[in-house]
């Protein structure tokens, strides 16, 4: 397990640190706007940490703080409130930001070589990554108490709402000016660097801390400046000083009022429910009468696991997000500025926008399919009880997942497909070819998830961030590499006999056709090898050890 995972981050490193190193080289050799483009890279991933850290640490401290039964546990202790609501903070802290220094550690120190600075700059940076970590969670603890304790659910709707007005709004609006400035002025280089600019103003906001700390680490890269500018990493510390002054007194004077208040919400909820259980019982029973609608364990069994999903916040909130997203980056793709007259140029964005959505399934799967085996916990009695045998319900899991990011991905690469001007014949082909992929990594999550189960522990961020969690991660990398790999050797083999290949031409051309027969076996085996493990597992009941 250790040689898996160490060989995993050196490979890791190393590529990361070779594709940042290229392209901070390659924005280098840019007249005049070299280091500018540079800092501003910076900038950007700091926005992005930033805005993931304090989305992740806000679901991690829900999940910790109001949803965990070791919380109602700590709560019997001779501990003040304060003292659990900040052990729970710190513990959300650590288990958001863990993959933070691991991620940024390669582009830091191909941000170092490039600029040629000493060891000092590492030390600097690693120490400025301790105070913007505390600020980020003390925000995420203190907006999840305030949240819990005074606004209620219509009201977080109406906020949501307003939200997504606006930022629709803005890119409309930021859309319809751009438009009307390249029509006048034509789309020259002068112009597109002065739009990339613009359109990323906001990660240099003076009020984000995130600004705070690639200004400084900007800074300490320049020799000529080291230590000239304490301003910027003085506000990292003082605000992180400040946060957890206000943090530990909204946790002594609102903690326990905003548990009960959870608490209260979720009693009142399971009585509702049940009345409306009791009240359509009969109507139920009546329309599956009428309508012949299917009653069996599978449909029963699959409903209570879409159910759950549902009612847990940190479950769906998450994925609605991270889709929402997908969805908007393949209609921004319409802006994507190639030459669609040539081919080659043409399938490269294609292959790409696919290693993207595939890349985007394999940390969903992991995220959100691999734990579904590991909360059944203390309650996988009642499943063993029911009429479904056990094998039957590790494939029910893999079925519904498929059917569902398999769906939803299908969709959004034809709607990628319809904006890079594919012609219908690839969209159908890179439609087809992330379904085959959704059905691999599915069965990925699901088996590895049976196999190296957590039945301890009801906190799904903590279950994949365990050894099985990671190892599910690393083979879905390498299956989405060698899938689209092998597509990518067959689509260069058949462009080397026509410009565009058609089901005929793959049958013709050897190499094509062993490069697709690849890709179709990796498939069967990602998909057969680990559901059949899992189905061993399970029947041999291995798992009884770990409750």
């Amino acid at each position: 397990m250790s040689a898996t995972i160490g060989l995993f981050l050196v490979f890791y490193s190393a590529t990361a640190y070779t594709i940042f190193s290229s392209g901070l080289s390659h924005i280098a050799r840019l007249p005049a706007a070299g280091d500018m483009l540079a800092d501003r890279v910076i900038y950007l991933i700091f926005f992005c940490f930033f805005m993931m850290l304090t989305f992740s640490a806000s679901i991690a401290s829900y999940i910790s703080l109001f949803r965990s039964r070791e919380t109602s546990w700590m709560l019997t202790l001779p501990l003040t409130h304060r003292v659990v609501c900040l052990w729970k903070c710190m513990e959300a802290a650590l288990f958001s930001s863990w993959g933070l220094i691991f991620i940024s550690a390669p582009l830091f120190i191909a941000f170092a070589q490039h600029r040629g600075v000493g060891w000092v700059f590492y030390l600097k940076t690693l120490t400025s990554l301790i105070p913007f970590v505390i600020i980020i969670s003390g925000l995420a603890v203190s907006f999840m108490l305030i949240t819990v304790r005074w606004f209620k659910r219509s009201h977080l709707i109406y906020a949501a709402v307003a939200i997504g007005l606006f930022m629709t709004f803005s890119i409309v609006k930021a859309y319809t000016s751009d438009k009307k400035l390249a029509e006048e002025s034509g789309l020259n280089t002068a112009l597109t660097f002065q739009l990339v600019l613009r359109h990323t103003d906001i990660s240099t906001s003076p009020l984000l801390p995130s600004a705070w700390l690639a200004k400084s680490t900007i800074d300490w890269s320049r020799p000529w400046r080291q230590g000239n500018d304490p301003l910027n990493i003085a506000l990292l510390y003082s605000n992180s000083l400040m946060i957890l002054l206000i943090t530990c007194w909204l946790a002594r004077r609102y903690f326990f009022a905003a548990r009960s208040r959870s608490l209260q919400h979720v009693a009142i909820s399971a009585a509702r429910i049940r009345m409306q259980q009791t009240n359509n019982s009969s109507t139920t029973a009546l329309n599956q009468r009428r309508f012949n609608l299917p009653s069996s364990p599978l449909i029963a069994l699959s409903l209570k696991d879409i159910r759950t999903f549902i009612r847990e916040p940190g479950q769906w909130l998450q994925f609605l997000i991270i889709f929402g997203l997908l969805a908007l980056y393949a209609m921004s793709l319409r802006h994507m500025a190639y030459d669609r007259s040539n081919p080659q140029e043409a399938h490269l964005f294609a292959f790409l926008n696919l290693t993207v959505c595939a890349l985007a399934l394999s940390t969903l799967t992991t995220r959100f399919v691999f734990p579904q085996f590991s909360l059944e916990g203390q309650r996988f009695w009642i499943l063993a009880m029911s009429p479904l045998r056990l094998p039957r319900i590790i494939l029910q899991k893999f079925v519904l997942s498929t059917l569902f990011t398999g769906t939803t991905t299908f969709i959004i690469l034809l709607i990628s497909g319809h904006m890079l001007e594919l012609p219908s014949n690839d969209t159908a082909f890179f439609a087809t070819a992330i379904l085959l992929l959704s059905i691999g990594l599915n069965a990925i999550a699901v088996g590895f998830g049976t196999i190296f189960p957590n039945l301890k522990e009801t906190n799904s961020a903590k279950i994949v961030s365990g050894f099985g969690g990671t190892l599910c991660l690393i083979i879905s990398f390498a299956y989405v590499a060698l899938f689209i790999g092998s597509l990518v050797f067959a689509r260069l083999a058949l462009l080397k006999t026509t410009s565009s290949p058609g089901i005929i031409d793959v049958f013709e051309n050897r190499a094509a056709l062993i490069a697709l027969s690849t890709a179709f076996i990796t498939t069967a085996l990602a998909t057969i090898l680990p559901i059949a493990f899992s189905i061993k597992t399970i029947k041999k009941l291995v798992f009884l050890d770990k409750l």
